[in-house]
């Protein structure tokens, strides 16, 4: 019996013997491996830190995202309305200030202490304006589907588009007046008001003339109206937000399309425009593309994205 037992375990020390044969001496099983960097495999648009630009850093999965719960902060488009608001007020106002307050989530009390806020009181027409779009308009976009009886009623909207267009009529100059309108066309977007979008948006937001951080933000929901039936003239607008404006950058990208590319590209008023278009192809685009590059170049050389898109190459 004993005999046999050593038969039995030799024969199964003698198969598993053979199985470690094929190896060579020296060679190392190893559970990891080292792939390709992400860059070689283009799973990101680019190093979000190449030119310190903030906005592409929502493009990938990067520390920065995740450190402290902390999420990238693109406020360019905000920092330049600020701006504007300081020169409107004509008065020495902090910058954070004013951002905390038209951007921010101030409780009423924190209100009450911020500068731009005790300037913005002393201007009665200022101040009514602010009251609409921050406790009235408010945030319309952001309202909870899963909680329909939260909606405004369609008579609350009729009161708020009544005093939004009264009080467009009446203001007495053009930093008001395109307020107001932004205003309005948020309403309208959100409320399916079709009618009232095109009118107000034909009037006072144009993108051909000499066109303001507001005419890209009116111009983005423009875009998203146009993806129903236009989706030529919706890519044609998705591309020039994208390069106009950092805090529409992201969801321009989502909603572009290469569909029927020729047509959008004849939609270009000018070869800027045509390399901006060209520009979110490339964006889109996973893989090699010199030849698109060099078009890009041959029609806008100094177009803000090439030191972006030749680093990625």
């Amino acid at each position: 019996m004993i005999f046999k037992n050593i038969m039995k375990r030799s024969k199964w020390f003698l198969t598993l013997f053979s199985f470690l044969l094929p190896f060579q001496a020296g060679t190392k099983l190893q559970a990891c491996a080292f792939p390709p960097e992400p860059e070689e495999l283009r799973f990101m648009l680019f190093n979000p830190d190449l030119l310190e630009n903030k906005a592409w850093w929502s493009y990938i999965y990067n520390y920065k995202l995740t450190y402290l719960d902390g999420t990238p902060i693109i406020d360019d488009d905000e920092t330049i309305l600020a701006e504007d608001w300081i020169r409107e007020l004509n008065e020495k106002i902090p910058l954070d200030e004013v951002k905390r307050c038209l951007f921010g989530t101030l409780t009423d009390s924190a209100r009450l202490h911020n500068k731009f806020y005790e300037a913005l009181k002393k201007n009665k027409q200022l101040s009514e304006y602010f009251e609409y779009a921050n406790n009235e308009v408010g945030y319309l976009g952001f309202e909870n589907e899963w909680e329909p009886e939260k909606r405004l009623s369609f008579s609350t909207v009729a009161k708020l588009i009544e005093k939004g267009e009264t009080k467009l009529n009446s203001a007495s100059n053009s930093f008001l007046k395109k307020r107001y309108a932004y205003q309005l066309i948020k309403i309208a977007f959100y409320y399916n008001k079709s009618d009232l979008f095109n009118r107000i948006y034909t009037q006072y937001f144009l993108i051909e003339k000499n066109p303001e951080i507001l005419d890209w933000w009116a111009a983005h929901y423009k875009s998203v109206l146009l993806e129903k039936d236009q989706t030529d003239s919706a890519n044609y607008y998705h591309a020039l937000v994208f390069h106009h404006s950092n805090s529409k950058k992201y969801i321009s990208r989502q909603l572009y399309s290469k569909r029927n590319n020729d047509k959008v590209l004849a939609l270009a008023r000018n070869k800027e425009e045509k390399a901006a278009i060209l520009v979110m192809n490339e964006v889109i685009n996973p893989a090699r593309s010199l030849s698109g590059i060099r078009l890009i170049y041959k029609n806008d050389p100094l177009n803000k994205h090439l030191p972006l898109l030749i680093t990625r190459e």
